[in-house]
């Protein structure tokens, strides 16, 4: 059995084994991304690529589709410490025709009782037709997302915008689309 494991302060310093993270449901695809709540060891978030986001209350040993958020595509989860009570939840979707234009990032501030939808991905500047958000990178109250139309950015965690073409140089090794990002990363400074 695969262990993770990771330099965190004792209070939340846990053994899981890989199995405790995976949902015990058919067909819930992939599990893309997980994030603990950094305030409350118990609550653990799961994305999965074609079953949703799944949230644990007991450190990841029982699952719980979170059938209030309206996108079933979901790339990554985070945690965002604004002020929230207990945090706000951010997630990055893809596009998967349930909701209109729901590739983005959703936020909910009940612990995923409710969400609402705080950054899209455009479909225009020549991105690809089916648009998606990929990983997100949160530090304090900003936030950035990739995208494959480039990169989201926030101040606050309540409104995403589009940074303009170019910031980044090329996202893409293809060439096809030089603002195709799969990733962000926020490194400490």
């Amino acid at each position: 059995t695969a262990v993770v494991q990771g330099d965190v302060p004792s209070l939340m310093r846990t053994t899981f084994t890989v199995r405790d993270f995976h949902p015990k449901v058919d067909r819930t695809g992939p599990i893309n991304w997980i994030a603990r709540n950094p305030n409350d060891v118990n609550e653990v978030f799961a994305s999965s690529m074609w079953g949703g986001l799944w949230r644990s209350a007991d450190r990841g040993f029982h699952w719980q589709l979170v059938s209030t958020l309206p996108s079933r595509s979901v790339s990554a989860v985070a945690f965002m410490f604004d002020g929230t009570p207990g945090g706000a939840v951010l997630v990055t979707t893809q596009e998967d025709f349930s909701t209109p234009s729901g590739a983005g990032v959703w936020r909910s501030d009940d612990h995923g009782r409710g969400w609402k939808q705080v950054g899209r991905v455009s479909d225009g500047r020549g991105c690809p037709s089916i648009p998606r958000a990929y990983s997100i990178a949160v530090r304090d109250t900003r936030a950035w997302v990739a995208t494959n139309c480039g990169v989201l950015a926030s101040t606050n965690g309540r409104t995403f915008d589009m940074l303009p073409a170019g910031v980044f140089g090329r996202g893409s090794l293809t060439g096809r689309n030089p603002q195709y990002f799969y990733s962000v990363e926020v490194t400490p400074s």
